[in-house]
């Protein structure tokens, strides 16, 4: 609440990433209404069936725009691409690694602000960013490859080979829903704590201004193993809050009733 800059300086990172994609779906969907009857429809109120004609054509970043977007069943629809492994068209796969150099270059200036709490100025706070810029994208890197083996040798062990195993003789559709629900748990846990362990040694390595990043990763280990539930509250405190974000959403989203 103390350090609005930085609230609206990472708004401001995410505005300029999904701007230009808002643009090109903003002419896709243009040129494919045209002056046509469907176009006038749409100024008269949602047409159910224009998604689907939209979306037989479509290529790149207009494939996202699909039913799931309305209302607040984007943000379920996306978190299940996310766990499922999916991958993203081209456009937003180059937005999302714009975005994610941006994060690694502003945690360290924001990571700074944090621990001094106190106001650094634009410049200093810059300044930082690129000092520790390197350093993070390092770590990035490093974290980067063990997500990479989590998805391409945890989750198929999981989701294929597991799965499989445990459902050969299985009747009821509904325990075996309920194993996979059990088995994404497992795997939101692993992921969570992988997340736990990077995200303190982001912590150590601005902190104590380490150099090498595997020292701070190893100190980021032992700090978690240290303090592993009060570490693990503070993780959950976290994702509570973004599940009541969540639920609000839920309720506010628009949904498709009107022009």
């Amino acid at each position: 609440m103390r350090a609005p800059g930085l609230a609206l300086t990472v708004w401001g990172v995410t505005t300029l990433v999904t701007l230009p994609l808002a643009a090109m779906l903003h002419d896709d969907i243009t040129t494919h209404l045209g002056s046509s009857t469907a176009a006038e429809r749409a100024l008269q109120g949602w047409d159910p069936d224009w998604p689907g004609e939209f979306a037989a054509g479509a290529t790149g970043v207009a494939t996202t725009f699909t039913r799931e977007i309305l209302g607040a069943t984007v943000t379920v629809a996306t978190l299940s691409r996310v766990l499922g492994g999916e991958g993203l068209p081209a456009p937003v796969a180059s937005a999302v690694a714009i975005y994610l150099i941006a994060s690694v270059f502003l945690s360290g200036g924001i990571i700074d602000r944090l621990a001094r709490a106190r106001p650094l100025g634009a410049l200093t706070f810059f300044a930082l960013s690129a000092a520790y810029f390197f350093r993070l994208l390092r770590l990035a890197v490093l974290a980067g490859a063990v997500y990479w083996f989590l998805f391409r040798t945890v989750h198929p062990l999981l989701f294929e080979v597991l799965f499989d195993r445990l459902t050969r003789d299985l009747a009821s559709e509904s325990q075996a829903m309920g194993l996979l629900a059990g088995l994404y748990i497992v795997f939101v846990v692993i992921l969570g704590l992988v997340s736990l362990v990077f995200d303190f040694t982001r912590v150590r390595l601005v902190v104590e201004d380490r150099r090498s990043v595997l020292a701070a990763l190893g100190a980021g280990l032992r700090f978690v193993r240290r303090r592993l539930w009060r570490s693990i509250g503070l993780y959950t405190l976290n994702i509570l809050v973004l599940v009541i974000m969540a639920r609000l959403w839920f309720q506010l989203a628009i949904g498709a009733g009107g022009p």
